[in-house]
């Protein structure tokens, strides 16, 4: 047997997942997450960057059934229920647009982002590509997070980090950096919490 398929035999969360009928493991990390800091209120406006194979989805259309849930990825993505999905860029205009349709002038309540570069092996080149990711986010969010609104967005510890902890801390009244149990112990990634949205003109 592999060392892959033998971790995912002892991985709890797989077996969860596949009880629960969630996409991904990735659904547990929203729901720790969650169950903490209170970040899905329902009838609020969530955006969520980086959606697919859904997982995150899955949590928020149980979670806020009477707001507004759009979903963006590069890939495709089955159906949820009560989520509007996006295929496309999220900084490119179009995509940018159909956003603002479902929007319809609501401002975001709680920006998601689970978003990760295409990796090259390279650690230098993948933490640049990482950091230029997140900076876009953070911009997004500067644009259409209500004041008071939260941030939750995926990062890895590496060159880059502390510099991007810093901003985030210019702009959220709290800000937490967060592992969820359901995160894998070897995994570099970690998220990064930002709350209570501070607007400047």
């Amino acid at each position: 047997m592999s060392r892959w398929h033998e971790r995912q035999q002892k991985d709890i969360y797989i077996k969860k997942r596949a009880s629960m009928g969630y996409r991904s493991r990735a659904s547990f990390k929203l729901e720790q997450l969650n169950q903490r800091y209170h970040l899905i209120k329902n009838g609020s406006v969530v955006v969520e960057l980086g959606s697919a194979p859904g997982g995150w989805s899955q949590v928020l259309s149980r979670l806020n059934p009477r707001g507004v849930n759009i979903a963006c990825d590069l890939l495709t993505m089955d159906p949820v229920a009560r989520v509007d999905f996006i295929q496309g860029d999220f900084l490119e205009k179009s995509v940018q647009v159909k956003m603002a349709e479902i929007l319809n002038g609501q401002q975001i309540s709680l920006l998601l982002s689970d978003l990760a570069p295409n990796l090259t092996g390279n650690r230098v080149v993948d933490q640049a590509r990482c950091y230029d990711l997140c900076d876009n986010v953070l911009g997004f969010g500067h644009l259409h997070l209500v004041e008071g609104g939260a941030l939750l967005i995926k990062v890895f510890h590496g060159q880059g980090f502390d510099d991007f902890l810093k901003t985030i801390r210019v702009d959220f009244k709290q800000v937490h950096v967060l592992k969820p149990d359901a995160s894998r112990s070897e995994s570099r990634e970690v998220y990064i919490l930002g709350i209570g949205f501070v607007k400047r003109n």
